[in-house]
Protein backbone atom coordinates (compact mmCIF):
# COMPACT_ATOMS: atom_id res chain seq x y z
CA UNK A 1 0.00 0.00 0.00
CA UNK A 2 1.42 3.43 -0.91
CA UNK A 3 1.64 5.98 1.97
CA UNK A 4 -0.67 8.63 2.46
CA UNK A 5 0.16 11.89 3.60
CA UNK A 6 -1.16 12.56 6.98
CA UNK A 7 -4.14 15.90 6.96
CA UNK A 8 -2.17 19.39 5.68
CA UNK A 9 1.44 17.88 5.48
CA UNK A 10 3.68 16.30 3.24
CA UNK A 11 7.12 15.56 2.42
CA UNK A 12 9.90 16.59 -0.74
CA UNK A 13 13.24 15.53 -1.86
CA UNK A 14 15.68 17.00 -3.48
CA UNK A 15 14.98 17.09 -7.71
CA UNK A 16 17.50 14.76 -8.67
CA UNK A 17 16.45 15.45 -12.26
CA UNK A 18 17.24 19.26 -11.90
CA UNK A 19 19.01 20.46 -15.57
CA UNK A 20 18.07 23.98 -15.46
CA UNK A 21 17.90 26.73 -12.87
CA UNK A 22 13.98 27.46 -13.72
CA UNK A 23 13.72 23.74 -12.42
CA UNK A 24 12.84 23.36 -8.74
CA UNK A 25 15.38 21.85 -6.39
CA UNK A 26 13.12 19.77 -4.31
CA UNK A 27 9.77 17.74 -5.40
CA UNK A 28 7.15 16.05 -3.43
CA UNK A 29 3.51 16.29 -2.35
CA UNK A 30 1.34 17.05 0.24
CA UNK A 31 -2.39 16.75 1.19
CA UNK A 32 -3.88 19.83 1.63
CA UNK A 33 -7.62 20.24 2.81
CA UNK A 34 -8.17 16.50 2.05
CA UNK A 35 -6.81 16.68 -1.76
CA UNK A 36 -3.50 15.29 -3.16
CA UNK A 37 -1.43 18.30 -4.05
CA UNK A 38 2.54 18.37 -5.76
CA UNK A 39 4.65 20.31 -4.29
CA UNK A 40 7.73 22.17 -5.97
CA UNK A 41 10.19 24.24 -3.56
CA UNK A 42 12.69 26.66 -5.55
CA UNK A 43 15.40 27.60 -3.07
CA UNK A 44 16.89 31.07 -2.89
CA UNK A 45 17.67 34.44 -1.56
CA UNK A 46 16.34 37.72 -0.51
CA UNK A 47 16.96 40.83 -2.31
CA UNK A 48 18.97 41.71 1.79
CA UNK A 49 21.07 38.54 1.34
CA UNK A 50 18.28 35.84 3.76
CA UNK A 51 17.69 32.61 2.65
CA UNK A 52 14.04 32.28 1.17
CA UNK A 53 12.10 29.31 -0.25
CA UNK A 54 9.63 29.68 -3.07
CA UNK A 55 6.25 26.75 -3.33
CA UNK A 56 4.29 25.79 -6.08
CA UNK A 57 1.60 23.76 -5.34
CA UNK A 58 -0.41 22.07 -8.23
CA UNK A 59 -2.52 19.70 -8.79
CA UNK A 60 -0.81 16.16 -9.58
CA UNK A 61 0.44 14.99 -12.71
CA UNK A 62 -0.04 11.36 -14.25
CA UNK A 63 2.61 8.98 -12.66
CA UNK A 64 2.91 6.39 -15.90
CA UNK A 65 4.65 9.39 -17.73
CA UNK A 66 1.82 9.56 -19.92
CA UNK A 67 -0.40 12.95 -20.91
CA UNK A 68 -3.52 12.96 -19.58
CA UNK A 69 -6.60 14.19 -21.64
CA UNK A 70 -6.02 18.11 -22.71
CA UNK A 71 -3.03 18.40 -20.33
CA UNK A 72 -0.55 20.94 -21.60
CA UNK A 73 3.20 19.38 -22.29
CA UNK A 74 5.59 19.01 -19.39
CA UNK A 75 8.95 20.87 -19.41
CA UNK A 76 12.10 19.11 -19.19
CA UNK A 77 12.66 16.73 -16.28
CA UNK A 78 8.89 16.67 -15.62
CA UNK A 79 7.51 19.65 -13.91
CA UNK A 80 4.53 21.26 -15.62
CA UNK A 81 3.59 24.66 -13.90
CA UNK A 82 0.11 25.27 -13.16
CA UNK A 83 -2.09 26.43 -16.14
CA UNK A 84 -3.65 30.06 -15.27
CA UNK A 85 -7.36 30.06 -16.05
CA UNK A 86 -10.41 32.40 -15.84
CA UNK A 87 -14.11 31.15 -15.63
CA UNK A 88 -15.68 32.45 -18.72
CA UNK A 89 -17.47 36.07 -17.72
CA UNK A 90 -21.73 35.78 -18.29
CA UNK A 91 -23.02 38.64 -20.56
CA UNK A 92 -25.38 41.12 -18.70
CA UNK A 93 -28.37 40.02 -19.19
CA UNK A 94 -31.37 43.01 -20.35
CA UNK A 95 -35.07 42.24 -18.88
CA UNK A 96 -37.34 43.61 -21.55
CA UNK A 97 -40.49 43.08 -20.39
CA UNK A 98 -39.72 45.62 -17.16
CA UNK A 99 -40.82 49.07 -16.82
CA UNK A 100 -38.08 51.39 -17.55
CA UNK A 101 -37.46 53.27 -14.18
CA UNK A 102 -38.58 56.76 -14.69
Amino acid sequence: MAYVNPPNKGSCLRNKNKKEPKHPDWRGDAMVNGKLMEVAIWEGQTSGGLDRLSLLFSEPRPRDGGQSQGAPPREAGGFRPPQRHEPPRAAPQENLDEDPPF
